[in-house]
């Protein structure tokens, strides 16, 4: 292994398509989402993390980094929500 990736957000679309990329780099992939993935792309671990958890962040770190070291992170999450201060333009969202 050349190192580690840790996906948040792994459990998502976006996550499913970046775990298998990294891991085609030689990268050992943690697909981390508070619903992980139950059939995680070929390359890929699934694992459960609520990314408001900073004990759970510090411990997948710890488990990530116990073989190889930490050489890439992405973040394939997002959240939209309408608020007074924020509303998408129905263009934009299509």
């Amino acid at each position: 292994m050349n190192g580690c990736a840790i996906v948040t957000g792994g459990g998502g679309s976006i996550g499913l398509a970046l775990g298998p990329r990294l891991a085609a780099l030689g990268l050992e992939v943690l697909l981390a989402d508070i619903t992980p993935p139950a059939d995680p792309p070929a390359g890929c671990r699934a694992v459960a993390l609520d990314i408001r958890d900073a004990g759970a962040i510090a411990a997948l770190l710890d488990e990530a980094m116990r073989g190889a070291p930490l050489r890439a992170r992405g973040v394939a999450h997002g959240i939209l929500r309408e608020t007074p201060a924020f509303s998408p333009a129905e263009e934009a969202v299509r």
